[in-house]
C-alpha cells in the first residue's frame, strides 16, 4: 500500500534552519510528495538538487511583507495575496492526502487549503512565539489561526511547545526534532587538520573559533569578536552571509570591526558555504552566540556531530541539547566575557574538551538522529491520517 501522499509548505527559498529541517523531512517522501513554496532560492535550489518535487506558488512579494511587528492595516492589506495563494494551495492539495505547513508565513494559506479541501493540516513551528520575537498581533493571530485550522501541531523543542502554550496555543502538540545525518561529519573528522587549514587559508597554529550562522544581529557574532580581545591568541572564523537585505548594514558593521585595532587579521569571513562539516572540522571550538533565544540550536548540534567541543547559549531550544559540563558549555547570551572564558577553559585543558566532545557527538547521534525525526513524523502521520490513503 503506497504512503500519504504530503503537501509540504514553505514561504522561503532561503535556506535557513526549517528549510533545512524540511529537506530532511521531505527526503524520504520525494517520489509522491511535493514541496510549495512562495519564492525561489538557495532552498529551492537544493530541493531540485536532491530531487524533490517543487511547486512555486503564490505571490512572494506580498507575503513576505508581513513583519514581526505589524498593524492590523498592514495585516489587512495582504488578505488577498493571502486568498489567491491559499486557492493556488487548494488546487495541488487536492492530489495529497496532507498539508505540512513549515513555517508562520506558510500557516495562513496553508490553512485556507486545509479548509477547502477537507485535507488534515500539520503545522510545524520553528519559531518562539515570545514578545521578544514577535509583535502581539501576529502571536495572536497565528495560534488562532493554528487552533482553529490544524489537525496536529509540531514543534522542534519544548522551549517552541512551551512558548505556544503560553500564547493561547492548545495542548495537542507533538515533538518532531531536527535529524541530522552524521556521515559528512564522520567524514570530514578523516581529514588532516592542519592540510585543511592550510588549504582554506587559515592560520595553522592559533585556536580557531568558528562561528556558523547567518550573518544578524541577534545571531551575536559580534560578541565573538569582543571576546576575542579577552583571547588574544585566538582567531575566529565566520562562517555566513547577510540572507536578508535588513541584515546588510550589520554585516557590514561586523566587518569594519574586524579591522579595528586588535582585531585586524584575526576574522576570517567564508561567506555562504556548502561545506559545513569540512569547516567545523578546522576550528578548536565551535560557538553558538545568539543573543536571543534560538528555538532549536541546529547549528548547536551539527558542531557535536562534528566532535569539536561546543559553547553555546544558555537560552531557548539549546539548553535541551547541551547537558553542561557534559556535552558543552553555556554561557548567558550576550556575554563576551563568559564567552572568553568558557573558550579559555577549553583551550587550556584540550584533553577534557576532547572528552567532553566525545560524549556530546554520541549524545546527539541518538536524540538528534534522522531515524527519530522521522519516526516521530510518520507518528504524526498516523494521527492523521485514516488507514486507507491510496486514492
Amino acid at each position: 500500500m503506497p504512503g500519504p501522499r504530503i503537501l509540504f509548505v514553505d514561504h522561503s527559498g532561503a535556506l535557513g534552519g526549517a528549510e533545512l529541517f524540511l529537506l530532511d523531512l521531505a527526503e524520504p517522501y520525494a517520489g509522491r510528495s511535493t514541496v510549495a513554496t512562495f519564492e525561489t532560492g538557495r532552498f529551492t535550489e537544493q530541493l531540485q538538487a536532491t530531487g524533490i518535487s517543487h511547486l512555486l506558488v503564490g505571490e512572494g512579494g506580498p507575503l513576505q511583507q508581513v513583519r514581526k511587528s505589524g498593524t492590523w492595516m498592514r495585516a489587512l492589506q495582504t488578505l488577498p495575496a493571502l486568498r489567491r495563494t491559499g486557492q493556488a494551495l487548494a488546487r495541488t492539495a487536492r492530489r495529497h492526502d496532507i498539508i505540512v505547513a513549515n513555517s508562520q508565513k506558510a500557516l495562513l494559506p496553508a490553512a485556507w487549503a486545509a479548509h477547502q479541501t477537507g485535507r488534515p493540516l500539520l503545522w510545524m513551528i520553528h519559531d518562539l512565539l515570545t514578545p521578544d520575537h514577535f509583535g502581539l498581533l501576529q502571536r495572536q493571530v497565528v495560534t488562532r489561526v493554528a487552533n482553529a485550522a490544524a489537525t496536529l501541531v509540531g514543534t522542534n523543542s519544548r522551549a517552541t511547545a512551551d512558548a505556544f502554550s503560553r500564547t493561547g496555543g492548545r495542548v495537542d502538540m507533538i515533538e518532531i526534532p531536527n535529524g541530522l545525518d552524521p556521515a559528512a561529519f564522520d567524514a570530514a573528522r578523516t581529514l588532516d587538520t592542519h592540510a585543511l587549514r592550510k588549504t582554506l587559508g587559515l592560520p595553522l597554529r592559533a585556536p580557531l573559533i568558528g562561528v556558523f550562522s547567518r550573518l544578524a544581529a541577534w545571531k551575536g557574532q559580534h560578541v565573538l569578536l569582543d571576546a576575542l580581545h579577552m583571547l588574544p591568541d585566538a582567531h575566529a572564523l565566520i562562517v555566513g552571509e547577510a540572507a536578508f537585505p535588513g541584515d546588510a548594514p550589520y554585516a557590514d558593521r561586523l566587518r569594519a570591526k574586524a579591522q579595528s585595532a586588535g582585531l585586524q587579521g584575526r576574522v576570517h569571513f567564508m561567506g555562504h558555504r556548502p561545506d559545513i562539516p569540512r569547516l567545523m572540522i578546522a576550528c578548536d571550538i565551535v560557538a553558538h552566540t545568539s543573543t536571543a533565544a534560538e528555538p532549536f540550536g541546529r547549528v548547536v548540534v551539527e558542531g557535536l556531530l562534528a566532535q569539536r567541543p561546543v559553547v553555546a547559549t544558555d537560552a531557548g531550544g539549546v539548553p535541551e541539547i547541551i547537558r553542561p559540563q557534559h556535552s558543552g558549555l553555556l554561557v548567558p547570551p550576550g556575554n563576551a566575557a563568559a564567552l572568553a572564558e568558557a573558550c579559555r577553559a577549553y583551550m587550556n585543558n584540550p584533553d577534557w574538551a576532547a572528552k567532553m566532545a566525545r560524549t556530546g557527538a554520541e549524545d546527539v547521534r541518538i536524540r538528534y538522529g534522522k531515524p527519530r525525526m522521522h519516526a516521530q513524523f510518520e507518528n504524526a502521520v498516523r494521527q492523521m491520517t485514516p488507514a486507507d490513503t491510496s486514492r
